[in-house]
């Protein structure tokens, strides 16, 4: 199974979960086209941030944490994204590469970017928000940021991290 595939069941596997609704504005009065509310945005660095892989191999179910990384790909409709740890090199970081969306590390091994990445997740009302991150705080693609939350691990190893604070790195 690539890497898009293990991502897509991964996305569609959380939003299952989510439950259906024909409302667009069922989550607390917020479409999928607003923004995330700005308090989840920090003002200032937090300290002593672990990397992604680093977090994901020593964490529990029910850890608190401070993880940092790149944000990949947010996941649309729904206050969420991938963070891949910084050791991992985007298309733009190769001379080589003249690839046009360098957020979607294609020319990493799809194995090594499973195990150096996480969901992050912002949820309302026990369910990931109907709302968008994209921007919120200058949060974009490739974007540095330290992200404070609780982790849900599930047995299979897939960690989410459900975000209860977001600084972007400048």
């Amino acid at each position: 199974m690539n890497l898009k595939s293990i991502v897509i069941v991964t996305i569609l596997a959380c939003l299952s979960s989510c439950g259906d609704s024909s409302n667009p504005t069922e989550n607390n009065g917020t479409s999928s086209s607003q923004p995330a509310k700005a308090e989840l945005v920090m003002k200032s660095a937090p300290q002593d941030s672990t990397a992604v892989k680093a977090m994901k191999d020593s964490v529990q179910d029910g850890d608190e944490v401070m993880v940092h990384g790149r944000i990949r790909e947010f996941v649309e409709g729904f206050a969420g994204f991938t963070l891949v740890d910084e050791k991992m090199r985007h298309c733009d970081e190769r001379n080589d590469d003249n690839c046009k969306t360098p957020w979607d590390y294609c020319c990493e091994d799809s194995t090594e970017m499973v195990n150096h990445s996480v969901t992050v997740e912002v949820h309302e009302d026990g369910r990931i928000s109907k709302s968008t991150l994209s921007g919120l705080g200058g949060m974009d693609r490739l974007k540095n940021v330290v992200v404070e939350g609780k982790v849900k691990k599930s047995t299979d190893g897939n960690v989410i991290v459900i975000a209860t604070g977001i600084f972007v790195r400048p």
